[in-house]
């Protein structure tokens, strides 16, 4: 009886060593990955003939066409109540003559202040919270048009009437627009953007 017990203890021994020694666990499987689904971009639609290359630059966004008057002028917007002249420089005003109105010397009334002037700078500029960005605006060459036209050559502009003034340069796009009417009420727009972002812009 005891040399059976003891075969089995061997026995049992040797397998149960033999797994220890000799048997190598079987790895688990892997957890299965987790996956992120994001939408895919379209592709780029290749035409025949046609380089890679330019299917590329095809969808790359335009740059902005450049817009900008080649020398300083003014422009006179004048009806029976006013006569204002406009820079291009920075599109603002460098004249506001009241014509019903006189100063001191009898002459039509300017609103605009010469001193306050070269110190704040010129009615009907723009800022914004970006200095350098104010410079940019304020001192660009804009091309002017009156009702969606070219000037004249005397630069005179009889209200009621629209003059719009543009210029647009290394990602800067900026449109001032002016409504007159036959009173004293000037309208004013103005729209900003930099790399197609519009910028908050305050007359």
């Amino acid at each position: 009886m005891r040399s059976t017990m003891a075969l089995m203890l061997i026995v049992l021994a040797a397998f149960f060593g033999y797994q220890y020694f000799f048997m190598k666990p079987k790895p688990e499987p892997p957890a299965p990955a987790l996956l992120q689904t994001q939408p895919a971009a379209p592709a780029a639609q290749a035409v025949p003939g046609q380089p890679s290359a330019a299917v590329a630059s095809a969808q790359a966004p335009g740059a902005t066409p450049q817009v900008a008057a080649a020398l300083e002028s003014d422009l006179t917007v004048e009806n029976e109540f006013y006569r204002i002249v406009f820079t291009n420089r920075g599109a603002q005003v460098k004249h506001w003559f009241l014509k019903r109105f006189f100063d001191s010397a009898g002459k039509p009334l300017d609103m605009v202040q010469q001193q306050a002037a070269a110190k704040f700078g010129l009615p009907l500029s723009l800022f914004t919270y970006d200095t350098s960005l104010n410079t940019q605006l304020n001192q660009a060459l804009y091309q002017s048009t009156v009702a969606g036209a070219q000037p004249t050559a005397t630069g005179l502009v009889l209200a009621p009437n629209s003059v719009t003034f543009h210029y647009a340069a290394s990602g800067l796009d900026v449109q001032k627009t002016f409504r007159f009417d036959t009173s004293y009420v000037v309208t004013v727009e103005a729209q900003v953007k930099q790399n197609g972002v519009p910028v908050r812009a305050l007359v």
